[in-house]
């Protein structure tokens, strides 16, 4: 004995494919609401700069580049996967070593492999006059 005939069978997958998409649908739709929210939450408030230093971390969104061997400590803690200890590093390593030749030679900062140096490529330069000042 069957406990469903074929059509109630069919009605069941079909009422759960369409919640499975349903979830889906709203949980993309979430996220795109929140991140919207975020900014517009942002931009209707005046944070304090540490809060905006912070959130421009989070997010990856920096204005200017960070020059690596000019940046001072908290400038290099700006950049996204960089926290006090790889800044110092960073500082230690260029006061042994001198001036960075290419930004690749970042990776040679114990602490700062392939990984790291692809997410903060984008926010790092070797060119005079681009690091923060004022922070």
């Amino acid at each position: 004995m069957k406990l469903f005939s074929r059509r109630e069978r069919i009605a069941i997958i079909v009422l759960c494919l369409t919640a499975l998409v349903g979830t889906g649908i709203r949980l993309i739709l979430h996220k795109q609401y929140s991140q919207q929210d975020i900014r517009i939450i942002k931009n209707a408030v005046d944070l304090p700069a540490e809060i905006e230093k912070a959130a421009a971390k989070k997010s990856g969104e920096l204005e200017l580049l960070i020059n690596i061997n000019r940046a001072s400590q908290e400038e290099l803690e700006t950049l996204p996967l960089i926290g006090s200890s790889r800044a110092k590093a960073i500082i230690d390593f260029r006061k042994r070593h001198g001036a960075f030749q290419r930004l690749s030679d970042i990776q040679k900062v114990p602490g700062i492999g392939e990984g790291i140096f692809s997410r903060i490529a984008p926010f790092i330069t070797l060119s005079p006059d681009t690091t923060l000042s004022g922070y």
